[in-house]
């Protein structure tokens, strides 16, 4: 009783420690609640929990998945109790040496290789629990149990345990599971890579889900986290396992401990397939079983034995309901085990089972079939897959026969098999000839098959993959063919079997068919093979990166890239590939490509940033960059700097579709203006503003005339950026431009211009005579004319122009007494004779009082005058001038800190 007490206590603490993981927002939060939770326990609860788990995987899946989080414990020993971890692992080596060994050794890794670690770990107890629920024989059954421990340490001490390939020999499982074995390998996408060596390898997207045992958690429930095929699984066991129930009770004495394993697990079965029906219900309808509304279709001989006992007994259905208990199914097993005769003379089952007190189970009170309108049962009941392969099969079969084709080149064994089978069942009824039928040719021609799961979605959703492999391996030999059409058909067919191992998340699958792609493109002499195979791989390439599995992307991304570069003689050969190349991109080219793209490209995971930046730089962009210009549009900051730090990168790539965008503001029927002043929406204005910054950076003289035509735009903010740009790709056109817009009727566009052309002055004929001739007629723009004339001073036309202002009879040039100073100081640097006799003049009329003086300022104009006039006389003598020399001020009137704003991102 006690040890009763002990193991639920530690289930429980196991379930409330897998619950809080499950709500964990992160896989860090996840190792915070482990920390957290064994710095609560006391040493020997801790100890419980882990032999616990240790030996969970024979009990229920999600066990594993809590196994691969405690293996962090030694790597969180820095937030556990001071000693705590130490403890535990001595006291661990003594009662689990094993699962200690494998703890120190995990915890020695980095958390790269560690998560790589768990997620072998996890593979190989998915593969332990797969085969714990489908062994039925009781030689396996008997035989030693391995711990989740020991699984873990096959992975730690092989010779490479942070490689991302996992290698499994059939061999080392026990000898009578072997065939099992190679079946669950193949239906987990592990390739043959020898005569007993199977190889998996893990891709960045399989590596987070397996790393979290999420492949273990799809075993908890039949619910919308399971397969079909996973549900069919189930049943299939679950009838195997009753009948192994059933035999055992003839063989052993009641309460022998060699039957409660097999009841345990018959329970566990059973409670997975209850997670989200109200009963299990097994009906016998012809020579097939169905458990509720699955068919078992394995034909395994302890499936057949289960029907002919249930038709000997007289039962049509057997129904399970919730509350049962492992009571209840070792007395209704005892009375099953009956011979039939007996079981006729007493009654039956159901006064047996009365007799008896069995409840819970309920004989012929539920049944599943296909029912008519009027109540019927409708013939033969088969499985929604078998119904439409017997379709296709059908189908396929009557086209072959009207082109006269015969089903031939078939091994004798093969064809003696088919017939064994048909023979066999010959006596099962009309209603059991169609599918033997369809067995028998399918038999004689596997091929036949491929229509139906290459054109049916719901035999591609649940046909097993096993079979779906045996198919491609029968085209990767066509791959060698000499036969150019046969080749051709290969690819055809493998390309779509390498879609449907995409939406299955068969990733090793993929790999194989890309690889073999690679192979044959490499010696490929047919152009329309070549074709072919380069426009397929095109296609993988786009439905690998819409799934978003971009690790897998890579290759067929290298694979486009090399054969873009590859020159050939033949002509027919070069013309293929060129073709292949475009239609590739076309298929590549899609919406959907480009989102799945950009949500990678704005993450905040940089190796999954990287990812998609590296695959940026083969692909056709048009859809991605109108996806990443259409980010300018959105609120937050980060995203909008990384859009144009992207398509910064990304280059003369991406120039004709920004040089469109901005080509659309010319448009009427496209752009929306104000129409009393042409300013652009928001929108527009914001697109077109980074645009434009991104197009100075590049320095592309191909986006000259661009940014020449946008100098005209009805927008001054579009003008006013368009010649900034303009001036960062070329000077000249930049001056060209500024000098004509310096006239621009914007203060702001003009200054602008003006900040370009004095840069350009010194090197332009007549440039200072325009500049002087328009903004001395622009009294707003004084200010930022005579800093312009600070940096021309050197030019003959500006001190002839100072001179004659302070000539005129007005006696406050500019209107400003702080310019009339600043003219005065530049000609103090500048001023000859004839200038010295104008500012005398200008001294005389003015110091005698009038408007100066009546202002107040008269003393720092007169001042400034008479300044300048002291150091032109003592220039003029040859006297060192003992005015402090004057910083020039800076250029850049508009204040900008570049295209990206003064934050350095693009700014909103």
């Amino acid at each position: 009783m006690a040890e009763e007490t002990f193991d639920i206590k530690t289930e429980r603490l196991a379930d409330r420690l897998l619950q809080a993981l499950s709500a964990a927002p992160s896989e860090a939060a996840a190792f915070e609640i482990i920390a957290r939770r064994f710095s609560e326990l006391q040493k020997d609860d801790a100890l419980d929990l882990l032999e616990f788990v240790d030996d969970g995987i024979r009990r229920r899946a999600e066990l594993g998945q809590l196994f691969l989080y405690l293996l962090e414990l030694p790597a969180m020993e820095a937030e556990l109790p001071a000693g705590f971890w130490q403890d535990l692992r001595q006291e661990l080596m003594k009662r689990r040496p094993v699962l200690a060994d494998a703890m120190v050794r995990f915890g020695k890794n980095e958390p790269p290789d560690r998560r790589i670690i768990r997620a072998k770990t996890a593979l190989l107890l998915e593969i332990r629990y797969l085969l714990l629920q489908e062994t039925g024989d009781e030689s396996v059954q008997q035989s030693r149990e391995v711990t989740a421990g020991e699984e873990a340490l096959r992975v730690l001490r092989s010779p490479r345990p942070s490689s991302t390939t996992l290698e499994v020999e059939s061999t080392s499982y026990p000898l009578g599971s072997r065939k099992l074995v190679v079946e669950i390998l193949t239906e987990l996408d592990f390739l043959e890579s020898g005569d007993t060596v199977w190889e998996f390898t893990l891709t960045e997207s399989i590596m987070e889900g397996l790393g979290k045992g999420q492949n273990l958690s799809s075993h908890r429930a039949a619910g919308s986290a399971m397969s079909q095929a996973m549900v069919t699984r189930l049943a299939e066991n679950l009838v195997k396992r009753f009948g192994f129930i059933i035999r055992s009770i003839g063989m052993y004495p009641a309460g022998h401990p060699a039957i409660q394993p097999s009841v345990d697990t018959f329970m566990n079965l059973l409670d997975q397939l209850m997670g989200d029906a109200p009963m299990v219900t097994l009906t016998v309808m012809g020579s097939d079983l169905m458990v509720n509304d699955l068919q078992v279709r394995k034909k395994s001989r302890a499936t057949e034995n289960f029907i002919k006992d249930m038709a000997d007994r007289n039962i049509n259905s057997l129904s399970i309901h919730p509350g049962v208990g492992s009571d209840d199914v070792l007395r209704f097993a005892s009375v099953f085990n009956k011979p039939p005769i007996y079981i006729k003379e007493h009654g039956g089952m159901p006064k047996l089972m009365e007799r008896r007190d069995i409840g819970h189970i309920s004989i012929d009170q539920f049944h599943y079939a296909l029912v008519s309108d009027d109540g019927t049962v409708v013939g033969h009941t088969s499985s929604p897959e078998e119904a439409a392969l017997e379709d296709v099969i059908f189908g396929e079969l009557v086209e072959r026969l009207e082109r006269g084709d015969s089903l031939r080149d078939l091994p004798d064994e093969k064809v003696g098999e088919a017939l064994k089978a048909v023979l066999q069942d010959a006596g099962a009824g009309v209603d059991r000839q169609r599918s033997l039928l369809a067995s028998f040719v399918a038999a004689l021609d596997p091929s036949i098959l491929e229509k139906g799961l290459l054109s049916r979605q719901d035999v591609q959703r649940d046909m097993a993959w096993s079979a779906v492999r045996r198919i491609i391996k029968a085209r990767l030999r066509d791959l060698g063919s000499s036969d150019e059409d046969v080749r051709l058909e290969a690819i055809e067919k493998l390309m779509g079997f390498a879609l449907i191992a995409i939406e299955r998340n068969k990733d090793n699958t993929v790999m194989q068919l890309l690889e073999a792609m690679t192979g044959r493109l490499e010696k490929e002499t047919s152009p329309d093979c070549l074709f072919t195979a380069i426009s397929a791989t095109g296609t993988l390439f786009e439905r690998l990166i819409a799934c978003g599995k971009l690790a897998s992307a890579q290759l067929p991304g290298r694979i486009l890239s090399q054969q873009d570069s590859i020159e050939s003689a033949d002509p027919d050969i070069s013309s293929a590939r060129r073709r292949a190349l475009a239609e590739a991109k076309r298929r590549i080219d899609t919406p959907e490509v480009a989102d799945a793209l950009l949500q990678r490209l704005m993450s905040q995971n940089e190796v999954m940033a990287r990812e998609a930046e590296a695959l940026s730089s083969v692909l056709p962009l048009t859809n991605l960059v109108t996806h990443l210009i259409e980010v300018f549009l959105e609120p937050e900051i980060k995203r909008r700097a990384r859009a144009y730090r992207i398509l910064k990168k990304l280059g003369e790539r991406a120039l004709p579709l920004m040089h469109g965008r901005l080509s659309r503001l010319s448009h009427r029927y496209e752009t929306r203006r104000d129409p009393s002043t042409g300013e652009l929406t928001d929108d527009d204005w914001y697109v077109a503003r980074n645009v434009m910054g991104i197009l100075g950076e590049l320095e592309s003289p191909s986006s000259i005339e661009v940014l020449k035509n946008l100098c005209y735009d009805p927008d001054e903010r579009i003008r006013q950026r368009s010649l900034v740009a303009l001036a960062r790709v070329s000077e000249g056109d930049a001056y060209e431009a500024a000098i004509r817009m310096i006239e621009d009727r914007s203060e702001e566009v003009a200054r602008t211009a003006l900040d370009l052309a004095v840069k350009e002055a010194h090197f332009r004929i007549n440039a200072t005579s325009r500049i002087i001739e328009v903004f001395s007629q622009r009294p707003a723009m004084w200010p930022d004319f005579l800093n312009a004339m600070e940096w021309l001073l050197g030019s003959p036309e500006v001190r002839p122009y100072l001179s004659g202002v302070f000539s005129e009879e007005d006696p406050l040039p500019f209107g400003d007494p702080a310019l009339c100073c600043q003219a005065a100081d530049m000609l103090a640097d500048v001023g000859i004779e004839e200038d010295l006799e104008v500012l005398k003049g200008y001294l005389s009329r003015v110091s005698g009082g009038g408007i100066l003086k009546r202002k107040g300022v008269d003393k720092s104009v007169l001042a400034s005058v008479s300044t300048a006039v002291s150091a032109i006389e003592a220039r003029l003598v040859g006297r060192a001038d003992s005015r402090p020399g004057r910083q020039r001020p800076p250029m850049g009137t508009d204040g900008d800190a570049g295209p990206g704003g003064e934050d350095g991102f693009p700014e909103s």
